[in-house]
């Protein structure tokens, strides 16, 4: 492997309240007295979202080259240009570029020039990258509105447009003369609204946006108009969208909430059944997706595990190669000691469960298969680890007397899939709360929808019985997530409520509460306000003495008694440095 300019991180294990704190990434030096620098226990990193293309070197020689996120916010994003045929890898280093993750997307253009933007969010610049040469040069920085890329695409007449989140301003890219144009949103909306792009053969390019209220937007290239096509009545709360150009010059798009496909064209829309996808411009180039120019092709590539399988021209069985990379620091967002007396937890993006043995330094990790997200927490009922998983409202089930199966979410046999995926995305997509309730039977899982809606669902598992229950945002907090729980002597369940959505949606509650749960009738029995105003309750335990001890945005320490109501003490304790949770 050749790398250039590469600079390693390391993360510091000491005791949990260190890690769960902040995942801080140090050097040796910096280790503070009285904690031991155990290195990086998952040094691996993953594609961005839409980060993977087919390519082919100056010499024709068949490349994949990744976007590959592999490190902390202090260095997380490098190129990696992995030889199809040796496994060979070359990580470019981005210099001050790469200090940030940049676009989830990328563009390779037909010319072989990839197009990417990076730094930090609200200050992207726009890139490109010479495959043939691997050099990268600053085009234009983007203006403060843009928070990150989301989207690429390209027209007939060579022009590379890019679509941004929050607010789906539309950019466009000349790539001979470099002139980059903003030509502003392509609606006013007020939500986060992640557009994906397509140019029809006649000057007009499309966006379908998602989330509190999905539709489908025009955007005349010539003369500026804006057209929203979608017909008021048929938008709705969406996650996931279709749209793609074909090659009859039209784009074909659908909405996961409006089950009906549409013709663009023009800056028209018609309904339409399903078409067969004869795609002419694709996610993030304009060939078929991991098809090299010497007729081969990549089956799959596994970032994290460092590998890939590739189907040469005229072979019918795939070949495996491996590849290498420098990973640094991940952030580790959860951690649990086992019932075997060993630490278990989970770092993110890609998805690691790691073990360490305190007592010998050694460690092992894994994954779910490709899983980019992460365990936001875990908690220990018996002899059993569960955590709770971005994405899907996931609970697993982890045995560690057993061995880990690194396989994906909705297959592994350790950790298996307890619950998740449909109504669970819309209820906890965003698990922020987990509980190993006292009874010694019960785990207890809450957080913020997924994307777009307000109020949250809690799920109820009995571990010895497998029964299930789901209590919805109606029975809980009206227009709240809930960010922490914690058990009274009694069995009742504190939620410490949040007034943030699920992405993309809009804040309705204007401050957050404690709830507490009647474990024997599953109700509310009563709420308070420990913290006027304030946005979250982020964490919450109850000690030995039965008080209820919290804390909230601004480092607001608070302590109340669950039997009266009152508010016995409360402080502003930034003093300390940071918190958990916000």
């Amino acid at each position: 492997m050749q790398q250039r300019l590469a600079r390693p991180l390391v993360v510091v294990l000491g005791v949990c309240t260190y890690l769960v704190a902040g995942s801080m990434t140090v050097t040796a030096g910096d280790v503070p007295a009285g904690f031991i620098n155990h290195g990086i226990l998952a040094p691996v990193g993953q594609a961005a979202w839409n980060g993977v293309v087919a390519t082919a070197d100056a010499e024709g020689n068949p490349l994949i080259f990744v976007k590959f996120w592999g490190g902390t916010e202090d260095h997380q994003t490098y190129y990696l240009l992995i030889d199809a045929r040796t496994g060979e890898t070359d990580q470019v280093d981005l210099g001050h570029t790469g200090r940030h993750g940049g676009a989830w997307d990328i563009f390779l253009s037909p010319d072989n020039k990839l197009y990417d933007t990076l730094g930090p969010p609200n200050e992207h610049v726009l890139v490109e990258f010479d495959i043939a040469t691997r050099t990268l040069s600053e085009i234009a920085q983007l203006p403060a509105s843009v928070q990150r890329i989301v989207t690429f695409t390209i027209d007939d007449d060579g022009i590379i447009w890019a679509a941004s989140d929050p607010g789906a301003e539309l950019f466009s890219l000349d790539p001979k003369t470099r002139e980059l144009v903003n030509h502003g949103a392509m609606a006013e909306k007020t939500w986060r609204q992640y557009p994906t792009l397509a140019a029809d053969d006649r000057g007009w390019v499309y966006a379908t946006i998602v989330f509190q209220e999905g539709s489908i937007l025009a955007y005349n290239s010539v003369t500026g108009e804006r057209r929203e096509l979608l017909a008021p009545e048929r938008r709705a709360s969406t996650t996931k969208t279709s749209i793609w150009r074909a090659t009859d010059g039209a784009v074909y798009a659908h909405l996961d909430s409006d089950k009906q496909w549409y013709r663009l064209h023009q800056g028209e829309i018609t309904p339409v059944d399903e078409p067969l996808r004869d795609t002419a411009v694709y996610g993030n180039t304009t060939t078929t997706p991991g098809h090299f120019p010497d007729g081969s092709r990549y089956a799959s590539i596994d970032v994290p595990n460092r590998r890939a399988f590739i189907i040469d021209a005229g072979a019918e069985q795939p070949r495996r190669i491996d590849f290498t990379y420098t990973g640094s620091a991940k952030p580790i967002y959860s951690m649990i000691e086992g019932p075997d007396g060993l630490i278990y937890g989970s770092s993110a993006i890609p998805l690691r469960v790691f073990r360490f043995d305190p007592a010998t330094g050694e460690s092992a990790n894994w994954g779910l298969g490709s899983h980019g997200g992460h365990v936001n927490q875990w908690v220990r009922q018996g002899d059993k680890l569960y955590g709770i998983v971005y994405g899907d409202g996931d609970l697993i089930e982890y045995d560690p007397s057993e061995p880990f199966d690194d396989a994906a979410i909705r297959v592994s046999a350790n950790p298996r899939r307890i619950h998740g995926g449909g109504e669970a995305q819309r209820l906890y997509g965003r698990p922020l709360a987990a509980l190993a309730h006292p009874d010694g039977d019960h785990v207890l899982m809450s957080g913020i929808p997924y994307r777009g809606d307000v109020g949250a669902g809690l799920y109820i598992y009995n571990v010895r019985t497998a029964e299930e229950q789901v209590l919805r945002p109606e029975d809980l907090i009206a227009d709240q997530g809930i960010q922490a729980m914690a058990a009274l002597p009694d069995g009742d369940v504190l939620l410490g409520s949040t007034t943030d959505p699920g992405t993309g949606g809009t804040r309705v509650a204007t401050e957050a509460v404690i709830a507490r749960l009647d474990w024997e009738t599953r109700t509310i029995a009563e709420t308070w306000v420990p913290v006027p105003g304030a946005s979250s309750i982020t964490d919450l335990i109850v000690p030995r003495d039965g008080l209820i001890y919290g804390l909230a945005p601004g480092g607001v320490f608070f302590v109340l008694d669950p039997e009266t109501g009152e508010l016995i003490h409360t402080e502003t304790i930034t003093e300390y440095g940071g918190m958990t949770g916000t």
